[in-house]
């Protein structure tokens, strides 16, 4: 379960295929199964596509996973005639859960084809625009900061693109057709922050992810209709549906039945969701070639954002944050904004990050945002976050480790309702939180290389290393070999040491509010475009 349930609106459907051509191998002492990745466009108001090339090693597994704007999916066989399904990988949720029905597809039921049906495209790999009744919608952000959106671009891509699209592009499991399928009898039931719920019942079954295929796998199948996909949570098993409120059974995740039948020493995970160049999700291991820069140690802490949960955590990716500071371009060094200690959540199934809101009213100011009411949002001009030969940054210290992100990495393109051309502006896509914490989702993550360790309850982070082509995997055995603790490593938050002062002098960005007189509708997650979510 996300902790920001914006994903549910997800309208980028990317999917991909594994190949079924495979090369067996070695590296060092252990053998390895390489596989390649097709690439397949599904339709949507929205497509991007980022692929990486897939390898299979003994002892650790790996997925190719699909970067959008808001999600990273990877794709799974499920039950003994492999059904084809593509999940939402989430850190902030502990259960695995597919969808049973899509209402309102009659060739959804695809249970005895392996293969993906999904519609062939010819979306370009980047981003693309939809116009829908006239209305100009801002482009996702992809973190590219040289793509120009001039009008041949926008007039390519356009008219590849819907207005809608079907839940079973994602895939369905159909339980009765899996002649393996036990029903557990043990019912699950997902809240999400936003209201909304899934529910249904867990099974056993076949779930092959890569080339490892697991028997008695242990996955949620939902009954609840009008969910646009299923996730692949890897979070702590704490966390799971079935155990909340401290009542009900726990169960063998799909990362922890990997370690208890041998593939993976440790329930270690690393995640690459770098644009450009594709992403990788490894089981049991890291690669060296996807980081540059030292991959440094944090410990988890235990925070719960709605005091509910049972136990002592933690529950879900939290760690430290330090400080908070920013540099625009006229900076000569980055400002300090706040310092001491609040937890922050990398939270891959959110789309955008989520800071407390006294430093969203701070990025307002500094970068010159001002209210427009046709976008109904903060918007600034590119040139106040990106110069020719520079970008604004923010910069997240955690226990004296500093990861820097370009601001625009946190703002969406905005374009011109009349002509479609870029309108030189950008707009705000931070949420604000009732609190003082941090959610990081995939604005923050795409620029990340995360290893999770949940057995010793720790994280390793630096910076992604987009440009990478090669791989050098490193297999867990009992520690992230090459990280190294974080410089302050026990100045960590907890309730006794909570504390975030603000140290630079915050104006109110009320003063700020200015209507920018250009005919502009922006589109974010979550906006309501005429269709289900």
């Amino acid at each position: 379960m996300s902790l920001s349930h914006s994903i549910l609106f997800i309208v980028f459907l990317c999917l991909v295929n594994l190949s079924r051509q495979s090369v067996l191998g070695a590296t060092g002492s252990h053998q390895f199964v390489q596989f390649d990745l097709t690439k397949k466009y599904t339709r949507g108001p929205f497509a991007t596509v980022d692929l990486g090339r897939g390898n299979l090693h003994k002892r650790e597994v790996e997925l190719a996973i699909q970067n959008s704007e808001v999600s990273y999916y990877v794709q799974v066989q499920l039950g003994s005639n492999g059904q084809n399904v593509t999940l939402l990988l989430d850190t902030g949720s502990s259960d695995t859960w597919v969808n049973m029905y899509c209402p309102g597809d009659d060739e959804s039921d695809s249970s005895d084809d392996e293969s993906d049906s999904s519609d062939e495209g010819s979306a370009d790999e980047s981003d693309a625009i939809a116009s829908v009744d006239g209305q100009c919608y801002t482009l996702p952000n992809t973190g590219n900061l040289n793509i120009a959106y001039n009008q041949p671009y926008m007039e390519a891509f356009a008219n590849e693109l819907e207005k809608s699209y079907s839940c079973s592009e994602f895939g369905i499991f159909t339980p009765q057709n899996s002649k393996t399928c036990q029903n557990t009898s043990t019912p699950f039931y997902l809240e999400y922050a936003d209201g909304s719920s899934v529910s249904g019942f867990l099974v056993d079954d076949h779930f092959k992810i890569g080339q490892v295929v697991l028997d008695n796998a242990t996955f949620g199948v939902s009954d609840s209709i009008g969910n646009t996909n299923g996730f692949f949570g890897i979070g702590f098993q704490l966390n799971q549906a079935t155990y909340q409120n401290g009542q009900g059974p726990l169960y063998d995740s799909i990362l922890m039945k990997l370690k208890n039948n041998g593939y993976i020493n440790k329930v270690v995970y690393s995640i690459k969701a770098a644009l450009g160049t594709g992403g990788s999700f490894l089981i049991g291991a890291y690669d060296r070639a996807a980081y540059t820069g030292q991959l440094t140690l944090l410990p988890l802490v235990s925070f719960d954002i709605k005091n509910d949960k049972v136990g002592t955590g933690p529950w879900f990716l939290s760690v430290t944050l330090s400080s908070f500071s920013l540099k625009n371009l006229t900076d000569s060094s980055p400002e300090l904004v706040a310092k001491g200690a609040i937890p922050a959540i990398f939270d891959s199934g959110s789309p955008r990050s989520t800071l407390p809101s006294y430093l969203i009213d701070f990025l307002i100011v500094k970068f010159k945002f001002q209210w427009s009411d046709q976008v109904q949002a903060y918007v600034t001009s590119q040139s106040n976050l990106q110069g020719s030969d520079s970008n604004s940054i923010l910069t997240f210290n955690f226990q004296g480790f500093d990861i820097n992100i370009p601001t625009i990495k946190f703002t969406y393109p905005v374009l011109d309702v009349n002509t479609l051309q870029d309108s030189g502006l950008r707009m705000l896509a931070i949420d604000a939180s009732d609190g003082d914490y941090l959610l990081l989702g995939d604005d923050f993550l795409s620029d990340v290389y995360l290893v999770t360790d949940l057995d010793a309850k720790q994280v390793a982070i630096a910076k992604v290393n987009s440009g990478s082509t090669q791989e050098e995997i490193v297999v867990v055995q009992n520690k992230i070999a090459d990280a190294v603790k974080a410089p302050h490593w026990d100045a960590i938050f907890s309730s006794s040491n909570s504390e975030f002062s603000i140290v630079s002098k915050i104006p109110d960005p009320s003063t700020f509010d200015n209507n920018y007189n250009s005919s502009l509708v922006a589109y974010y997650p979550g906006m309501d475009l005429g269709y289900d979510r």
